[in-house]
Formats: structure tokens, C-alpha cells, sequence
């Protein structure tokens, strides 16, 4: 049967005439061929060199037109293209009288769309004789090739029976030589009986179809009692009349291979495991971004500085409109509208924060004025950390906040302070502080003037034996030494003050330790008063102290203190009437000693909240009283910090309605 032409040269619908012409036309003689022999295609010049024409060449099998002697070479060959991918040797065509014609011929493998084709050049030599010749002396040599191929080469006759190898094929077989696999079976060898029962019926299946086959994966049993993989090939032997006498076939050990490929199934699978992982995590992560995004109090934002000194907002999340009252796909899109609303006055400070925290990539802190496109003039607060990019750009990513609330609760603060102040330096007391080091950290204006010194500002950073009373110093260093070693007050206890123009002064002194939210000494508080005339003093002190008690009750608004471990340090009448439980009972306790637990809990995460962002809040929270009453109330909340740093949050209930 004719097959359909096969054309090698096709490269595209305009050109394929062209390349067929050429094809067609070449002088050199061509010819294309399956691994079994069968030639698909040739042109006129190969045709003409084997004494046919076109027609009759197509579908012959080269092996057909190959004399007798040559064709065990057919496996040799196989096993060269399959392993080098070309060769040239020297041999003789019979023409169609069953003249030889001696040739040169240069075959070269193909892969073409899946299927091993041969692409074959022809060249006519003067002489058979050499071609012989030559053939005779390289036998032995290209025994000597297939004995060092990597791979393993046979071939049989039409019952299995092997009529050759190569070394490699003998050695796995545990034989001496090649020539001593010659008339044995698959039987005969080291592989198990149901191997050579496969190994054999693929043989007969491929000499009644008449059908190479190729790339076969197969198991087999070694001489030493080991498995391992192989690719084997096998295609039909065919004598001068294109009757097929026998397979060959060639087959290369793939155990590596194969254990690769398992072990890069298993680790694909792993990988694939870790992906879905992965991804898991990944969309729960993404739940509880989007979640903290919802949550947070303000507006999660990234900042970007470019290196031509333009600004930009990569990203922000839809809370900006509540504070700026743009959206954020308009922020994205022209990042000037954010700064156009920074008040005039603080647009510079703006611009020096960013600056120093582009220089140093430390964290970026701000607070400024804007002015919405509403109107309303707000304070907001950013706080955000930078990264440098890999163009030279900085990125900060941080969180915005509307801090109107807390800017008011601070000017009522400072008010109070100012208040508290001023009730300090009212009282005939003189009162101090100092660190572990004995330096005083701040006084009173009547302690400082005591001292000599005209402020309470020129006090601190001295100690006792630099102030007018240098000469009572030691006796003073001693008792602050005890306080502070033991961590006991020392209270209402009389000493001797012995002044520069040496007047002595009766005064009753009161010291304490100062401790933090662990209980370490962190320095000394302390007061003292001139008793030299107790009676007067006594009563001035009796109603200074009423005073400072009442100023600070006298406060309307429920009050209170609390230290980062959520417990009351200060509280007025005002938040004791309000609870319903006296100062004695409230100080150093917290919400979970007098509340239910998901009401404390509430409490709770709301002042922690607070206390972590160091902002300020005003918020609704639900309150049940000890009648069982369910009220809502209104608190302002916001942290301030103590002269030693130690954190604390102020809270102010400003409203009260019930549910």
C-alpha cells in the first residue's frame, strides 16, 4: 500500500509549493522513513538512484531494497539514531533489476508531531567492492559502539529467539559475552516467568500487527535479584522481499528516573498540600485584614514618597470618608486632595515629618488641623512606619484618626492640671518628689521657695546637699534611703531644718515610696510643713487639705484614673455616687470585681484599645447600676503619661441616658 506523502520542508500555506519544488527538484537524493523501514516520502533523485520512480518507491521498506547481509544491522542502526541521532556509513541498494548500487548515506532522526521518523541523504560511490570492504572492517567496530552504549541492544527471529546483543544487554542477563545470548528465550534468562510472558507477547503482537512500538515502560528482574525500570523500543526485522523476520529493539535502564518522577509526584502532591494550606491561611488572613480594616478605628492607609518628590496614596481604606469626607477611590486617584486640606499653618510642620522620617526611616508621627470640603475643621492624627522600596521610593504604611474628640479632652485636661496645680502651690505645704538617685523631679512653688530658688523649674535635677538646707542633707539622705531600701512610707514624723542664716525650723514630714505597675521603687514622694507655731500651721493644713478634696470633688463629671492594669488610682465623689460603692472600696480594683463578666469585658477591651493606640475616644458603652437599671453612657477617654513615663487613662463620663 502506497502511504499518504509525508512533507518534511512545509513551513507555512505560502510556502509549502515552494519547499516542495525544492524538495522535489534537489539533486541530492532524499528520502524519509519510519523506524520499521517504510518509506513515507522520497523525491526524484532517490527514486532514480534505486531504479524506480516516485510511485513504486513509496510504501517500500528501505530493508526491502537493502541486500541480505546487511540486515542485521537494522538494531545497530536503530540503537545509533536512538542514542546519537544521526549516523553515516557506507553500504549498496539493490536497483529494481536486483543490480546493487554502492551508496554513502546520512541518516538523521526526526521527532515530528510525536512519531520517530528517519530523514535519509543518498549519494551514489563508484565501487561496490570498497563498500564491502569497508563494511567487513567496521563489524567489529560497531560491535564495539553497541557495547558501549549506555543502553541495551537485541534482536530476534519471528519466535523470540535471540540472535544477538550488546554488552550491555549481556551483563544485565549475568552472561559473559553477547555471542552467548544467541538461540536462548526470554525464558532462559533471569526474569521472572510472568516478565518473559509479557516480554513475549509483546513480541507477537508487534510481528502480527507489523507495528513498532516504541517508548514502552517496563519492569524487569536483574541477574542479582534486583528490579528496575526500562524504556524499551521494539520495531520489525524484514529481509530483501519485505517479509519481516524477526523484532529488534533497544531499552535503557530509567529506574532513576522513574524514582525521580516518583519522588517529584510525591513532592508535587506535598506542594500542592501546602498550597491548598497555604491558601487557606491565606483567605483567613485576607478575612481578618478585611476584618481589622472594618474595625479599627480610623483609616488604614499606605503613603508613598516617589523619588521626584511626589506624593501618593497606593492605597486607603474606605474609612477615609467618615474623616476626610472623600472617598478612598478619590484619594487614590489624586492623592493632592489630602493635602490641600491641611491647614496653611501646619503644612509645614507636615512636610518636616515626613522628611526627617524619609531621612532616618524611623516612624512617622503627626498630628494636624484639616478642613473638610464641608467645612468642618478637624484635628487628625497619623501614625505610620516607612519602608524603602527597591526604586528608591519609601512607602509608610500606617493608620489615620480622627482626634477631634481627644484634643478637647485634652485642652479639659490641661484645665484640670492647671486646677490641680494651682491647689498644689495653694497649700501651706511644701511638696516634692524625687527619683532613686535622690534628685528632685518636680515641687510645689512654696517648696521651691524654700530652697532659695525662684521656680519649682530650677529645683529639678538637684538634691538636698545643693539647696539651703545643705547642712541637714545627710540626715535627710538617710531617711530616703531607709524608705526607699525598705519600700515602707514614713509618715507625720518631726525633724529639725537648719537653714544658711542658721535658723531652725521645726517641720512634721511625710515621705513615701513611689512604686510602678510592678511594685519597683522608682523614687520618693514627699511633703513637709513648718510646725514651729503647729496650731496656726495645723489649721491652715486642715483647711488647705479640705479645699484640695473639695476642688477636686467639687467636679461634676464622674472622674477616674486607671493604671495599665485597668485599676482605679484616682476617682472622685462624683464617679463613687454614680457606682454606688465608696473610694475605699474602689481603689486598686478594676470593672471584674464589681461587674459581670461580658460587662467587664467590654470595659476592658475598650480602655485596652485606648491605652494601645495612645489616642483618645469618646464612646457609648452599656452599664447596668447595682439596682439592676440598664443605662447607656458616654465616656471620653484618653492617656497621658507621669513624670517617670509611667501610662495611665483618664476617662470622664460626660452623658448618661437610660436604654
Amino acid at each position: 500500500m502506497v502511504k499518504q506523502k509525508f512533507d518534511p520542508l512545509v513551513t507555512s500555506d505560502k510556502s509549502q509549493k515552494y519547499h516542495r519544488a525544492l524538495w522535489d527538484n534537489s539533486p541530492t537524493p532524499q528520502a524519509v522513513y519510519e523506524f520499521d523501514g517504510t518509506i513515507l516520502d522520497a523525491n526524484q533523485a532517490f527514486a532514480t538512484l534505486i531504479g524506480r520512480n516516485i510511485i513504486e518507491t513509496l510504501g517500500l521498506n528501505i530493508w526491502a531494497i537493502t541486500p541480505q547481509e546487511y540486515h542485521y544491522k537494522q538494531p545497530i542502526e536503530q540503537a545509533r539514531l536512538e542514542q546519537e541521532g544521526s549516523f553515516t556509513i557506507e553500504r549498496a541498494y539493490l536497483d529494481s533489476t536486483g543490480k546493487r548500487v554502492p551508496v554513502r548515506l546520512s541518516a538523521v532522526k526526526l521527532e515530528l508531531e510525536g512519531n520517530s521518523l528517519v530523514l535519509l541523504n543518498a549519494t551514489k560511490i563508484s565501487s561496490s567492492t570498497t563498500v564491502e570492504v569497508r563494511n567487513s572492517q567496521s563489524t567489529q567496530q560497531i560491535q564495539e559502539v553497541l557495547d558501549k552504549l549506555p543502553m541495551a541492544v537485541f534482536w530476534k527471529d519471528r519466535d523470540s529467539v535471540f540472535l544477538g546483543c550488546n554488552q550491555v544487554l549481556a551483563d544485565v542477563a549475568g552472561l559473559a559475552s553477547p555471542e552467548e545470548i544467541i538461540g536462548k528465550t526470554d525464558y532462559d534468562l533471569p526474569w521472572k516467568k510472568e516478565e518473559a510472558d509479557w516480554f513475549r507477547e509483546c513480541d507477537r503482537r508487534i510481528i502480527e500487527s507489523e507495528k513498532p512500538e516504541h517508548n514502552i515502560i517496563e519492569s524487569q528482574k536483574q541477574a542479582d535479584g534486583g528490579e528496575k525500570w526500562l524504556k524499551t523500543n521494539k520495531f520489525l526485522l524484514r529481509d530483501s522481499q519485505n517479509k519481516v523476520i524477526g523484532i529488534a529493539g533497544t531499552f535503557e535502564d530509567i529506574t532513576e528516573r522513574v524514582e525521580l518522577e516518583k519522588q517529584l509526584a510525591e513532592q508535587a502532591q506535598n506542594l500542592e498540600s501546602l498550597i491548598v494550606k497555604r491558601t487557606e491561611e491565606l483567605i483567613a488572613s485576607k478575612a481578618r485584614f478585611e476584618k481589622l480594616v472594618t474595625n479599627v478605628p480610623g483609616a488604614i492607609y499606605q503613603f508613598k514618597l516617589h523619588t521626584t518628590g511626589k506624593f501618593s496614596f497606593p492605597y486607603i481604606s474606605s474609612d477615609c470618608e467618615e474623616i476626610l469626607e472623600y472617598t478612598s477611590e478619590q484619594i487614590i486617584q489624586n492623592s493632592e486632595l489630602v493635602i490641600s486640606l491641611i491647614c496653611q499653618e501646619d503644612i509645614s510642620n507636615f512636610e518636616q515629618v515626613v522628611s526627617h522620617s524619609a531621612q532616618t526611616l524611623k516612624p512617622k508621627h503627626w498630628e494636624g488641623r484639616i478642613v473638610t470640603p464641608s467645612g468642618k475643621k478637624k484635628w487628625i492624627q497619623t501614625a505610620s512606619k516607612p519602608e524603602k522600596q527597591g526604586d528608591g521610593s519609601i512607602i509608610w504604611d500606617g493608620l489615620m484618626t480622627d482626634i477631634s474628640d481627644r484634643k478637647q479632652s485634652e485642652r479639659e485636661l490641661r484645665e484640670s492640671q492647671q486646677l490641680l496645680h494651682l491647689i498644689f502651690d495653694t497649700l501651706p505645704q511644701r511638696i516634692f518628689w524625687k527619683d532613686t538617685n535622690f534628685n528632685y523631679l518636680g515641687c510645689n512653688k512654696l517648696f521651691a521657695s524654700d530652697t532659695g530658688l525662684s521656680s519649682p523649674e530650677e529645683v529639678v535635677g538637684k538634691n538636698d546637699f545643693e539647696l539651703s538646707w545643705h547642712k541637714s542633707a545627710h540626715l535627710y539622705r538617710a531617711d530616703d534611703e531607709v524608705i526607699m531600701a525598705g519600700g515602707s512610707p514614713k509618715i507625720n514624723y518631726e525633724e529639725s531644718q537648719i537653714r544658711d542664716d542658721g535658723t531652725i525650723l521645726t517641720i512634721k514630714t511625710s515621705k513615701l515610696p513611689l512604686k510602678d505597675k510592678n511594685g519597683r521603687t522608682i523614687g520618693l514622694f514627699g511633703c513637709y510643713e513648718d510646725i514651729s507655731t503647729i496650731s496656726q500651721q495645723q489649721q491652715k493644713t486642715e483647711k488647705a487639705q479640705d479645699f484640695l478634696a473639695k476642688a477636686i470633688d467639687s467636679i461634676r463629671n464622674p472622674i477616674f484614673v486607671k493604671d495599665t492594669n485597668h485599676r482605679w488610682v484616682l476617682i472622685n465623689d462624683a464617679y463613687c455616687d454614680f457606682l454606688g460603692y465608696s473610694k475605699e472600696e474602689m481603689l486598686g480594683k478594676s470593672e471584674p470585681d464589681f461587674y459581670a463578666p461580658e460587662e467587664a469585658d467590654i470595659y476592658w477591651a475598650k480602655d485596652e484599645l485606648v491605652m494601645l493606640s495612645g489616642g483618645r475616644e469618646t464612646e457609648e458603652e452599656p452599664f447596668t447600676d447595682r439596682d439592676g437599671n440598664e443605662k447607656i453612657i458616654v465616656t471620653q477617654k484618653s492617656c497621658f503619661q507621669d513624670l517617670d513615663g509611667n501610662n495611665y487613662l483618664l476617662g470622664m463620663i460626660i452623658d448618661i441616658y437610660d436604654a
